[in-house]
Protein backbone atom coordinates (compact mmCIF):
# COMPACT_ATOMS: atom_id res chain seq x y z
CA UNK A 1 0.00 0.00 0.00
CA UNK A 2 2.93 2.33 0.62
CA UNK A 3 3.42 3.23 -3.05
CA UNK A 4 -0.26 3.54 -3.83
CA UNK A 5 -2.18 6.77 -3.79
CA UNK A 6 -4.73 6.33 -1.02
CA UNK A 7 -6.66 8.77 1.12
CA UNK A 8 -9.10 8.78 4.04
CA UNK A 9 -11.71 11.49 4.54
CA UNK A 10 -13.38 12.29 7.86
CA UNK A 11 -16.00 14.84 6.89
CA UNK A 12 -17.22 16.55 10.04
CA UNK A 13 -19.62 19.39 10.77
CA UNK A 14 -16.84 21.78 11.77
CA UNK A 15 -13.59 20.06 10.77
CA UNK A 16 -12.57 17.84 7.89
CA UNK A 17 -9.53 15.59 8.33
CA UNK A 18 -7.70 13.93 5.45
CA UNK A 19 -4.87 11.41 5.74
CA UNK A 20 -2.80 10.03 2.90
CA UNK A 21 -0.88 6.81 2.36
CA UNK A 22 2.35 8.71 3.11
CA UNK A 23 0.98 9.66 6.55
CA UNK A 24 0.15 13.25 5.62
CA UNK A 25 -2.36 14.65 8.08
CA UNK A 26 -4.50 17.53 6.84
CA UNK A 27 -7.16 19.19 9.01
CA UNK A 28 -9.27 22.16 7.98
CA UNK A 29 -12.52 23.91 8.84
CA UNK A 30 -15.54 22.51 6.99
CA UNK A 31 -16.33 25.80 5.29
CA UNK A 32 -16.21 26.94 1.67
CA UNK A 33 -16.60 30.34 -0.02
CA UNK A 34 -18.24 30.47 -3.45
CA UNK A 35 -19.00 33.20 -5.95
CA UNK A 36 -22.78 33.46 -5.68
CA UNK A 37 -23.24 34.59 -9.30
CA UNK A 38 -20.98 32.08 -11.05
CA UNK A 39 -21.27 29.39 -8.34
CA UNK A 40 -17.50 29.02 -8.62
CA UNK A 41 -14.96 28.16 -5.94
CA UNK A 42 -13.13 30.95 -4.11
CA UNK A 43 -11.65 29.65 -0.85
CA UNK A 44 -12.05 26.76 1.58
CA UNK A 45 -11.16 25.93 5.18
CA UNK A 46 -9.90 28.52 7.67
CA UNK A 47 -9.49 31.13 4.91
CA UNK A 48 -13.20 30.83 4.07
CA UNK A 49 -14.10 30.84 7.76
CA UNK A 50 -12.33 34.18 8.18
CA UNK A 51 -14.66 35.63 5.52
CA UNK A 52 -17.82 34.59 7.36
CA UNK A 53 -19.93 37.62 8.19
CA UNK A 54 -17.62 39.94 6.25
CA UNK A 55 -18.61 39.19 2.66
CA UNK A 56 -19.99 41.27 -0.21
CA UNK A 57 -23.00 40.48 -2.36
CA UNK A 58 -21.11 38.29 -4.84
CA UNK A 59 -19.73 35.89 -2.23
CA UNK A 60 -21.41 33.30 -0.04
CA UNK A 61 -19.73 31.40 2.78
CA UNK A 62 -21.23 27.94 3.26
CA UNK A 63 -20.97 25.33 6.00
CA UNK A 64 -22.03 22.39 3.81
CA UNK A 65 -22.75 19.87 6.57
CA UNK A 66 -25.60 19.83 9.08
CA UNK A 67 -26.04 17.35 11.90
CA UNK A 68 -23.16 15.24 10.60
CA UNK A 69 -24.47 14.77 7.03
CA UNK A 70 -24.17 16.67 3.74
CA UNK A 71 -26.70 19.49 3.41
CA UNK A 72 -25.18 21.15 0.30
CA UNK A 73 -23.75 18.65 -2.18
CA UNK A 74 -22.30 21.18 -4.61
CA UNK A 75 -20.46 23.09 -1.88
CA UNK A 76 -19.17 19.83 -0.38
CA UNK A 77 -17.78 18.69 -3.72
CA UNK A 78 -15.95 21.97 -4.33
CA UNK A 79 -14.57 22.04 -0.78
CA UNK A 80 -13.31 18.44 -0.88
CA UNK A 81 -11.73 19.00 -4.29
CA UNK A 82 -9.80 21.97 -2.87
CA UNK A 83 -8.64 19.98 0.16
CA UNK A 84 -7.59 16.92 -1.86
CA UNK A 85 -5.56 19.10 -4.24
CA UNK A 86 -3.51 20.30 -1.26
CA UNK A 87 -2.80 16.75 -0.05
CA UNK A 88 -2.23 15.37 -3.57
CA UNK A 89 -1.33 18.25 -5.95
CA UNK A 90 -0.86 15.89 -8.93
CA UNK A 91 -3.98 13.80 -8.33
CA UNK A 92 -5.47 14.44 -11.78
CA UNK A 93 -2.48 12.81 -13.43
CA UNK A 94 -2.04 9.71 -11.30
CA UNK A 95 -5.50 9.11 -9.80
CA UNK A 96 -6.40 7.25 -6.62
CA UNK A 97 -6.27 3.58 -5.70
CA UNK A 98 -8.37 3.69 -2.53
CA UNK A 99 -10.59 6.20 -0.74
CA UNK A 100 -12.15 5.48 2.63
CA UNK A 101 -14.67 7.94 4.07
CA UNK A 102 -16.54 7.84 7.36
CA UNK A 103 -20.29 8.21 7.92
CA UNK A 104 -22.44 8.33 11.07
CA UNK A 105 -23.96 4.93 11.83
CA UNK A 106 -27.50 6.28 11.71
CA UNK A 107 -27.31 7.76 8.21
CA UNK A 108 -29.89 6.82 5.61
CA UNK A 109 -29.04 5.42 2.20
CA UNK A 110 -29.96 8.79 0.66
CA UNK A 111 -27.48 10.57 2.96
CA UNK A 112 -24.74 8.06 2.15
CA UNK A 113 -25.44 8.48 -1.55
CA UNK A 114 -24.71 12.20 -1.24
CA UNK A 115 -21.29 11.37 0.20
CA UNK A 116 -20.61 8.83 -2.55
CA UNK A 117 -21.53 11.41 -5.20
CA UNK A 118 -19.10 13.92 -3.67
CA UNK A 119 -16.35 11.27 -3.82
CA UNK A 120 -17.08 10.14 -7.39
CA UNK A 121 -15.27 13.22 -8.73
CA UNK A 122 -11.93 11.64 -7.70
CA UNK A 123 -12.35 8.58 -9.95
CA UNK A 124 -10.93 6.20 -7.36
CA UNK A 125 -10.56 2.55 -8.28
CA UNK A 126 -11.97 1.60 -4.91
CA UNK A 127 -14.21 3.84 -2.78
CA UNK A 128 -15.37 2.49 0.58
CA UNK A 129 -17.31 3.80 3.57
CA UNK A 130 -16.93 2.98 7.26
CA UNK A 131 -19.18 3.79 10.18
CA UNK A 132 -17.72 6.44 12.45
CA UNK A 133 -18.19 4.57 15.77
CA UNK A 134 -16.19 1.61 14.45
CA UNK A 135 -13.45 3.84 13.05
CA UNK A 136 -13.30 5.84 16.30
CA UNK A 137 -12.96 2.67 18.38
CA UNK A 138 -10.10 1.48 16.18
CA UNK A 139 -8.48 4.90 16.39
CA UNK A 140 -8.56 4.69 20.19
CA UNK A 141 -6.66 1.40 20.04
CA UNK A 142 -9.58 -0.85 20.98
CA UNK A 143 -9.92 -4.44 19.79
CA UNK A 144 -13.41 -4.40 18.32
CA UNK A 145 -13.21 -7.92 16.88
CA UNK A 146 -13.44 -9.68 20.23
CA UNK A 147 -16.81 -10.53 21.87
CA UNK A 148 -16.27 -7.91 24.53
CA UNK A 149 -18.58 -4.90 24.71
CA UNK A 150 -17.18 -1.40 24.27
CA UNK A 151 -19.32 1.72 24.56
CA UNK A 152 -18.25 4.69 22.45
CA UNK A 153 -19.59 8.22 22.98
CA UNK A 154 -18.58 10.37 20.01
CA UNK A 155 -19.57 14.04 20.44
CA UNK A 156 -19.13 15.82 17.12
CA UNK A 157 -20.08 19.28 15.96
CA UNK A 158 -23.67 18.51 15.00
CA UNK A 159 -24.23 14.98 16.23
CA UNK A 160 -23.55 12.81 19.26
CA UNK A 161 -23.36 9.07 18.56
CA UNK A 162 -23.56 6.56 21.40
CA UNK A 163 -22.68 3.03 20.32
CA UNK A 164 -22.17 -0.33 21.95
CA UNK A 165 -19.69 -2.31 19.84
CA UNK A 166 -18.92 -6.03 19.92
CA UNK A 167 -17.43 -8.43 17.35
CA UNK A 168 -16.86 -5.70 14.74
CA UNK A 169 -20.49 -4.59 14.81
CA UNK A 170 -22.81 -2.13 16.51
CA UNK A 171 -25.13 -3.86 18.99
CA UNK A 172 -26.97 -0.83 20.42
CA UNK A 173 -27.01 2.67 18.99
CA UNK A 174 -28.49 6.06 19.74
CA UNK A 175 -27.87 9.44 18.11
CA UNK A 176 -29.01 12.92 19.02
CA UNK A 177 -28.58 16.21 17.22
CA UNK A 178 -26.60 17.77 20.04
CA UNK A 179 -22.88 18.58 19.93
CA UNK A 180 -20.36 21.37 19.73
CA UNK A 181 -22.65 23.47 17.52
CA UNK A 182 -25.41 23.17 20.11
CA UNK A 183 -23.04 24.47 22.78
CA UNK A 184 -22.26 27.48 20.56
CA UNK A 185 -25.95 28.12 19.93
CA UNK A 186 -26.67 27.96 23.67
CA UNK A 187 -24.00 30.60 24.28
CA UNK A 188 -25.26 32.91 21.52
CA UNK A 189 -28.89 32.65 22.63
CA UNK A 190 -27.99 33.33 26.25
CA UNK A 191 -25.96 36.45 25.40
CA UNK A 192 -28.70 37.76 23.12
CA UNK A 193 -31.39 37.31 25.81
CA UNK A 194 -29.44 38.52 28.84
CA UNK A 195 -27.18 41.20 27.35
CA UNK A 196 -29.30 42.14 24.28
CA UNK A 197 -26.15 41.52 22.25
CA UNK A 198 -25.62 39.60 19.03
CA UNK A 199 -22.32 37.77 18.61
CA UNK A 200 -20.94 35.67 15.75
CA UNK A 201 -20.59 31.90 15.59
CA UNK A 202 -16.81 32.33 15.77
CA UNK A 203 -17.11 34.44 18.93
CA UNK A 204 -19.31 31.80 20.56
CA UNK A 205 -16.73 29.15 19.67
CA UNK A 206 -13.96 31.22 21.27
CA UNK A 207 -16.00 31.69 24.43
CA UNK A 208 -16.54 27.93 24.60
CA UNK A 209 -12.83 27.26 24.17
CA UNK A 210 -11.74 29.84 26.73
CA UNK A 211 -14.29 29.52 29.53
CA UNK A 212 -16.53 26.61 28.51
CA UNK A 213 -17.20 24.12 31.31
CA UNK A 214 -19.56 21.20 31.88
CA UNK A 215 -20.19 22.20 35.49
CA UNK A 216 -19.46 25.11 37.83
CA UNK A 217 -16.97 22.93 39.72
CA UNK A 218 -14.84 22.47 36.57
CA UNK A 219 -12.32 25.30 36.20
CA UNK A 220 -11.68 25.93 32.48
CA UNK A 221 -8.70 27.53 30.73
CA UNK A 222 -9.78 30.97 31.98
CA UNK A 223 -12.31 32.07 34.58
CA UNK A 224 -13.44 35.08 32.56
CA UNK A 225 -13.28 36.42 29.02
CA UNK A 226 -14.51 39.43 27.06
CA UNK A 227 -16.52 39.40 23.87
CA UNK A 228 -17.58 42.13 21.45
CA UNK A 229 -20.91 42.08 19.68
CA UNK A 230 -23.59 44.37 18.29
CA UNK A 231 -25.93 45.97 20.80
CA UNK A 232 -29.42 45.12 19.53
CA UNK A 233 -30.90 48.32 20.99
CA UNK A 234 -28.42 50.88 19.67
CA UNK A 235 -26.71 49.00 16.84
CA UNK A 236 -23.36 50.10 18.28
CA UNK A 237 -20.53 47.60 19.00
CA UNK A 238 -20.37 46.72 22.67
CA UNK A 239 -18.02 44.68 24.86
CA UNK A 240 -19.10 42.51 27.79
CA UNK A 241 -17.30 40.30 30.28
CA UNK A 242 -18.43 36.72 30.91
CA UNK A 243 -17.70 34.34 33.78
CA UNK A 244 -17.26 30.59 33.27
CA UNK A 245 -20.04 29.85 35.78
CA UNK A 246 -22.51 31.52 33.40
CA UNK A 247 -21.41 29.30 30.55
CA UNK A 248 -21.56 26.15 32.68
CA UNK A 249 -25.11 27.05 33.63
CA UNK A 250 -26.35 27.61 30.09
CA UNK A 251 -24.65 24.48 28.68
CA UNK A 252 -26.40 22.34 31.28
CA UNK A 253 -29.47 21.66 29.14
CA UNK A 254 -27.54 20.28 26.13
CA UNK A 255 -25.20 18.24 28.33
CA UNK A 256 -28.18 16.78 30.21
CA UNK A 257 -29.60 15.56 26.87
CA UNK A 258 -26.34 13.72 26.19
CA UNK A 259 -26.38 12.22 29.70
CA UNK A 260 -29.98 11.04 29.29
CA UNK A 261 -29.17 9.40 25.94
CA UNK A 262 -26.15 7.61 27.42
CA UNK A 263 -28.33 6.25 30.22
CA UNK A 264 -31.02 5.13 27.75
CA UNK A 265 -28.41 3.35 25.64
CA UNK A 266 -27.08 1.59 28.74
CA UNK A 267 -30.63 0.50 29.58
CA UNK A 268 -30.90 -1.13 26.13
CA UNK A 269 -27.60 -2.96 26.59
CA UNK A 270 -27.92 -6.78 26.47
CA UNK A 271 -27.23 -8.36 29.89
CA UNK A 272 -24.33 -10.35 28.45
CA UNK A 273 -22.47 -7.14 27.61
CA UNK A 274 -23.40 -5.14 30.71
CA UNK A 275 -20.59 -6.75 32.69
CA UNK A 276 -18.09 -5.81 29.96
CA UNK A 277 -19.11 -2.15 30.15
CA UNK A 278 -18.92 -2.21 33.94
CA UNK A 279 -15.38 -3.58 33.68
CA UNK A 280 -14.18 -1.57 30.67
CA UNK A 281 -15.99 1.70 31.34
CA UNK A 282 -17.05 3.89 28.42
CA UNK A 283 -14.91 5.70 25.85
CA UNK A 284 -15.37 9.39 25.08
CA UNK A 285 -14.17 11.00 21.86
CA UNK A 286 -14.96 13.76 19.33
CA UNK A 287 -14.32 17.51 19.48
CA UNK A 288 -17.19 18.10 21.89
CA UNK A 289 -15.61 15.66 24.35
CA UNK A 290 -12.90 18.26 25.04
CA UNK A 291 -15.31 20.51 26.94
CA UNK A 292 -13.72 21.05 30.35
CA UNK A 293 -15.18 18.79 33.02
CA UNK A 294 -17.40 16.75 30.70
CA UNK A 295 -15.56 13.49 31.42
CA UNK A 296 -15.93 13.98 35.17
CA UNK A 297 -19.59 14.96 34.89
CA UNK A 298 -20.40 11.83 32.88
CA UNK A 299 -18.54 9.65 35.37
CA UNK A 300 -20.64 11.13 38.15
CA UNK A 301 -23.96 10.68 36.34
CA UNK A 302 -23.50 7.12 35.03
CA UNK A 303 -21.23 5.84 37.84
CA UNK A 304 -18.82 4.26 35.37
CA UNK A 305 -15.23 4.98 34.42
CA UNK A 306 -14.98 7.29 31.40
CA UNK A 307 -11.86 7.13 29.21
CA UNK A 308 -11.18 10.31 27.22
CA UNK A 309 -9.40 9.69 23.90
CA UNK A 310 -5.90 11.14 23.74
CA UNK A 311 -6.56 12.71 20.34
CA UNK A 312 -10.33 13.17 20.36
CA UNK A 313 -10.48 15.11 17.10
CA UNK A 314 -8.50 12.45 15.26
CA UNK A 315 -9.94 9.16 16.55
CA UNK A 316 -12.03 8.48 13.43
CA UNK A 317 -9.25 9.50 11.07
CA UNK A 318 -6.70 7.33 12.88
CA UNK A 319 -9.09 4.39 12.73
CA UNK A 320 -9.52 4.79 8.98
CA UNK A 321 -5.74 4.94 8.64
CA UNK A 322 -5.51 1.56 10.37
CA UNK A 323 -8.07 0.11 7.96
CA UNK A 324 -6.28 1.64 4.97
CA UNK A 325 -2.98 0.05 6.02
CA UNK A 326 -4.53 -3.45 5.76
CA UNK A 327 -7.87 -3.40 3.98
CA UNK A 328 -8.01 -7.17 3.65
CA UNK A 329 -7.79 -7.70 7.41
CA UNK A 330 -10.50 -5.10 8.03
CA UNK A 331 -12.74 -5.80 5.05
CA UNK A 332 -15.67 -6.67 7.36
CA UNK A 333 -15.76 -3.04 8.54
CA UNK A 334 -15.98 -1.28 5.17
CA UNK A 335 -18.74 -1.19 2.58
CA UNK A 336 -19.59 0.50 -0.71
Amino acid sequence: MANKRNITIDLGNNNTVLTSSINTLFSESTVVALNSKKNSYLLAGKAALEMEGKINGDTKVIRPLKNGVIADLNATMKMLNAFVKIVYPNRSILGFHNIIASVPYGTTEVERRALRLSLDQFNSRNTKLIFEPLAAALGMGLNIKEPDGKMIIDIGGGLTEISLISMSGVVTYMALKVGGDSFNADIRNYIEKKYILTISEKSAEQIKLQIGAASESSLPLNEECTVVGKDNLTGIPKQIRLNYREIAMILNSSISKIEDSVIKTLEQCPPELAGDIYTNGVYLTGGGALLKGLKERLESSIQLKVHLAGHSLLSVSRGMGIVLSDMEQHKALIFK
